[in-house]
């Protein structure tokens, strides 16, 4: 069962769903689901999930958890109608499919962004003013790993660049920082840093570090990055801990929520568009702003740190997709 340590709907009730699913799991193998089933045959086994009898209903929610997603549809006509109630091993039986198709397509959208890659230009503002611009570009530099490099340029228009920071970063629900380079024109040496089991190695202002870092981990200058990637929908939530792109500290855990849709400004223009808030230990509040089609619109990096789209990007979400239809998974 497909369930990540790192996404989880709703929040308070991932400890129950893990409990739960190992009962679910360990009758598969005694009874254990076609290949394919029928909807007669699933409605027969959605019944049987409200039965009294114990062993009747952990056969029936392993038979469905066993066909997988094709059973979703079925299972939430069910919940819609009131024949089955969000409690007890139903509620577990739908958790687990919709985790499936939630990794699937979790799945769609993180090689779309390797496929498209992303560069998007950024106001930048530092205590609520405008002190700059910044430069993003995300792209995959071989198809057959899964990582992206990540570049982003801050400075003045018109100026040299004033830093640039670079990483790898892997194609997963995090976009863990496998590799990280901040270079500074003013200063001496480039920092950068190693992220391996759970440690982050290297030099940070000419200075050698050797850190322990968590685990999920998302770079604090990604994470609006791994906001666009999440489900569309409130209370969509995502556990991890962030790493400091300019000194590799690393904060406790950090929560990032998606708190639905809002009004809100980018550019002067007024629009509705998706908000996402991290919390967690070590840092402020922090708030992220995506379009319906994935575009980062807005991030606030840190409490003197925000960054605001100038124009519509290009890739991910900004440039049709092969084909011409923007996804909205």
């Amino acid at each position: 069962m497909p369930l990540s340590h790192a996404f989880r709907r709703p929040s308070t009730a991932l400890c129950t769903v893990v409990v739960l699913l190992a009962s679910i799991g360990a009758g598969v193998a005694s009874q254990a689901a076609p290949p394919t089933a029928s909807p007669e045959q699933i409605k027969r086994w959605i019944e049987q999930l409200d039965s009294s009898d114990l062993a009747t209903r952990h056969q029936a929610a392993d038979a469905i958890v066993a066909v997988g997603e094709p059973a979703l549809p079925l299972v939430e006509e069910a919940f819609a109608s009131g024949r089955l109630k969000a409690m007890g091993q139903p509620k577990i039986v739908l958790m687990a499919l919709r985790s499936m198709r939630d990794d699937r397509l979790w799945s769609e959208r993180l090689a779309a962004l390797a496929s498209e890659g992303m560069h998007t230009e950024f106001l930048l503002k530092r205590n609520g003013r405008a002190s700059g611009k910044a430069t993003l570009s995300v792209e995959r530099p071989d198809p057959k790993e899964s990582i992206v490099e990540f570049r982003l340029e801050l400075g003045v228009a018109g100026r040299p660049v004033e830093e640039t920071i670079t990483a790898t970063l892997a194609l997963d629900r995090t976009l863990s920082p496998i590799r990280l380079r901040s270079e500074r024109p003013a200063d001496a040496a480039a920092s950068t840093l190693t992220i391996a089991d759970n440690r982050a190695v290297g030099t940070v202002k000419g200075e050698a570090v050797d850190r322990p870092v968590g685990k999920p981990l998302s770079l604090d200058l990604a994470i609006g990055l791994v906001a666009a990637e999440m489900p569309l929908e409130s209370d969509a939530t995502l556990v991890t801990t962030v790493l400091a792109s300019r000194d590799g500290t690393c904060s406790g855990t950090a929560t990032l929520r998606c708190m639905g849709k809002e009004n809100v400004r980018i550019g002067g223009e007024s629009l509705q568009a998706w908000v996402f808030e991290l919390t967690g230990e070590g840092f402020d509040r922090r708030r992220y702003v995506v379009s319906d089609d994935r575009r980062l619109l807005a991030a606030e990096v840190d409490r003197t740190l925000a960054f605001e789209a100038m124009r519509r990007p290009e890739g991910r979400g900004g440039r049709e997709p092969h084909g011409g239809a923007r996804r909205s998974n």
